[in-house]
């Protein structure tokens, strides 16, 4: 049953990464395992990575969640790489790139997400999804003017295969824009 539960200790042999801490309740072995080389397995005995969650059978989340309490806006947000970096102007959400979620207020639960990267040790956010489903590359507000824009981009919109092959609209001037096409070095 899961009425009481244990700590566990399985030895492999000395100084062997192999030798695993056991966390676990009664009838459900091997919960948590933390191995000789500092990998932790959620759900595994042999984590291939510093953090492993498996389940055979079941979906897997992982949450970062915050209260509804206090002032808003709040952020939850995953980062990675250095950490010596902060990102979105908290001190606390460091790293080279990073996911952040923003929840605006607390009726209703609004929430923006925010993608982070960073180019020359400034961390910028390239793109952000608004509660509404708005996507905004190189700006943080997505623009609503004539009614809302599903894709706004603040710079220029390129498509094609290659620097050598592509298509792209341009801003000439305020109001003014130009569909153009460059192809082999040469603007047509």
């Amino acid at each position: 049953t899961k009425n009481s539960g244990y700590i566990g200790y399985t030895y492999a042999s000395a100084a062997s990464n192999s030798n695993v801490l056991t966390f676990g309740h009664w009838g459900s072995n091997n919960l948590m395992n933390l191995t000789g080389d500092g990998k932790l397995g959620i759900g595994t005995t042999t984590p291939n990575t510093n953090v492993q969650i498996y389940h055979a059978t079941d979906d897997v989340s992982i949450n970062v969640n915050h209260g509804t309490g206090g002032s808003y806006p709040k952020k939850s947000g995953i980062s990675f790489g250095a950490t010596s970096t902060s990102l979105g102007g908290d001190a606390t959400f460091t790293g080279g790139a990073g996911i952040q979620a923003i929840n605006t207020a607390a009726s209703n639960n609004p929430t923006e997400m925010a993608f982070f990267t960073t180019s020359a040790g400034s961390p910028t956010e390239r793109m952000r999804i608004d509660s509404l489903g708005n996507v905004g590359i190189g700006t943080t507000d997505p623009f609503t003017t004539g009614g809302a824009s599903k894709l706004t981009v603040a710079g220029i919109l390129s498509f094609g295969l290659s620097n050598a092959d592509m298509s792209y609209i341009r801003r000439q001037s305020a109001g003014n824009y130009a569909w153009q096409t460059y192809n082999n070095n040469n603007t047509v």
